[in-house]
């Protein structure tokens, strides 16, 4: 059905316009953010037609029509009528040759700020799930995307503990898509962790490419093991923890533990600790500066495990003190051979075994013979 009224306006469009015969492919991407202009781009050439339904609706009355020409890319706004009822919409572009589709969701200014006006009211996180819920469509929320309801409880638990008063819709949008992000981030796979980071990089206030993906600190396996400390992140505790809802300092503190803890040797520790500012400032500690062999601390600093940057500082603080007191028991030699020391290398906290020099009894030097006796 869609299509066929799209062939009756394109076809009235070639009756006033002949010179429509354009074979290039054409494309069209629909972006809104708030208010009622709506961005549409893509690639077309000749005389084109733009075409606008409601999702409910889509191929029986369009709300928008528009002839354009184009030459080999277009991009131009189109106006929303203030009354436009929020929700879905589909929009086409069709060429004589060819046709594409997008869609995007709109939320209508008035219906949206009375329904953050109930918002705001929520008693708690419950509540306002309800009032969401009810009131999805004039807040721009899509309940039917699957990680909407598997998360929905802990993404308004986020929210309720941000705080529920909103200027606007785009206001609410952004911090609602921001613990969307986040709550599908807590326990998920590896791809749905990169997907949310890279889909929600200005919600999260994050570059996905410079901050994660392009960060050369992060080799193949780190930042595969980011994605899984991100994943066991319980968002809510640490926002609580900190008293801030910023998710850039969380995510430094998770790319030095993903670091640290997927080094495959103790040089790739020692690396992280100075390649990162927060590690290098641990390497002012006062026993550390004690130390004589240093990298006998990365050393000892593999065997244990990281889960959350906490980890790696009580790491850290752990293995300069056994490397310190290892290296100051008496009569102990250096526990690690590495760093051009010329010391011998002896296994971290084992003590030599030693034997006492003989010791000549004076005895004569008999045969066997002579300790031989009858029984």
């Amino acid at each position: 059905m869609t299509k066929k009224i799209i062939a009756i306006v394109v076809s009235v469009v070639l009756l006033i316009c002949p010179l429509c015969t354009s074979a290039a492919d054409v494309t069209v991407v629909a972006r809104y953010d708030a208010g009622t202009r709506v961005n549409l781009s893509g690639n077309a050439d000749g005389e084109a037609v733009v075409t606008l339904f409601t999702a409910a609706s889509d191929g029986t009355v369009p709300v928008f029509i528009r002839q354009f020409s184009a030459d080999g890319s277009y991009s131009f706004d189109i106006q929303m009528s203030s009354s436009a009822s929020s929700g879905k919409y589909n929009v086409y572009v069709t060429t004589a040759a060819d046709s594409a589709s997008d869609s995007f969701s709109f939320v209508n200014a008035q219906k949206a700020a009375d329904a953050l006006a109930l918002l705001s009211g929520a008693a708690n996180a419950s509540e306002a799930l309800q009032i969401a819920e009810t009131y999805s469509v004039d807040l721009g929320i899509d309940i039917t995307d699957p990680n909407y309801a598997p998360n929905r409880s802990e993404i308004f638990t986020l929210l309720y503990n941000q705080g529920l008063r909103f200027a606007d819709a785009p206001a609410f949008n952004s911090a609602y898509y921001k613990m969307f992000a986040l709550a599908t981030i807590h326990g998920g796979s590896n791809a749905v962790v990169e997907n949310m980071l890279n889909k929600y990089q200005s919600q999260l206030g994050i570059d996905f490419v410079r901050d994660i993906t392009g960060d050369t600190r992060l080799n193949s396996s780190a930042l595969l093991r980011l994605y899984s400390v991100l994943s066991a992140t319980d968002f809510a505790a640490e926002f609580q923890t900190r008293q801030s809802q910023a998710f850039m300092p969380i995510l430094n503190e998770s790319k030095m533990t993903a670091t640290v803890d997927a080094a495959s040797d103790w040089q790739g520790i020692k690396d992280a600790f100075a390649n990162f500012d927060p590690l290098k400032a641990l390497l002012s500690d006062s026993t550390w500066n004690k130390v004589n062999e240093k990298n006998a601390v990365y050393v000892k600093m593999m065997s244990y495990n990281y889960n959350k940057f906490t980890d790696v500082k009580t790491g850290f603080a752990n293995a300069v003190t056994f490397v310190y007191d290892d290296e100051n028991r008496p009569s102990k030699g250096s526990s690690f051979g590495g760093g051009g020391s010329s010391r011998p290398v002896v296994t971290p906290g084992v003590v030599p075994e030693t034997f006492p020099a003989p010791v000549d009894l004076g005895f004569t030097d008999y045969g066997e013979s002579h300790w031989s006796y009858e029984a």
